[in-house]
């Protein structure tokens, strides 16, 4: 298990990602104070300064979202941990919705237009709460709903206000919605 001295290997192993994502550094200049800073201050919350595993723990948090803490549980403390896995008012959930709206917009913003204007509309819109479910949604589970096609997931959520988390827990509705849209793109013809 690789030991990380600083938030700057985490930052690091963040920028990676996202670099690979939108396919080069100048266009994710913006959010490398953003990931640092997140990263900073989700060490703080949780009191992981001193801990060998805070690296790891931080890169799980950002890709899987909260509920990845309870893999980590004896790495936190006690109240800490009860404290930020209790509710949705937390500060890691905060923190994390900070950088999944930083990510979206990053990632497929930059390339989309069109997406980040449609969240735009959401984010600002009387649909508002719409999308601060799915963002929440997001802090708290990370890519676990994203198909492997983030902008397609997202679109989905946001306009079938009925995929909720019993829908997405409970039901195969979100999938079969994923697979209507893989089968109706039309294939080519080679005769």
């Amino acid at each position: 298990m690789a030991e990380f001295s600083d938030s700057s290997e985490i930052q690091s192993c963040s920028d990676e990602k996202l670099d690979n994502a939108v396919g080069g550094q100048d266009d994710i200049s913006g959010s490398d104070d953003v990931v640092k800073s997140t990263t900073n201050e989700i060490i703080q919350v949780l009191q992981l300064t001193d801990n060998e595993n805070k690296g790891q723990i931080v890169n799980s948090l950002l890709e899987k979202g909260r509920q990845s803490l309870i893999d980590y549980r004896d790495d936190i403390p006690t109240e800490i941990y009860t404290k930020e896995m209790d509710g949705k008012d937390g500060k890691l959930v905060e923190l994390l919705k900070m950088y999944f709206q930083r990510k979206w917009e990053i990632q497929y913003g930059s390339s989309n237009e069109w997406f980040s204007l449609f969240l735009k509309q959401y984010q600002n819109g009387e649909n508002h709460d719409l999308y601060e479910r799915i963002l929440t949604r997001t802090a708290e589970y990370g890519n676990k709903y994203m198909n492997n096609c983030s902008i397609l997931s997202i679109v989905l959520q946001l306009l079938f206000e009925a995929i909720d988390d019993t829908c997405l827990h409970e039901t195969n509705v979100f999938n079969e919605l994923w697979l209507m849209q893989r089968w109706a793109t039309p294939t080519p013809s080679w005769s």
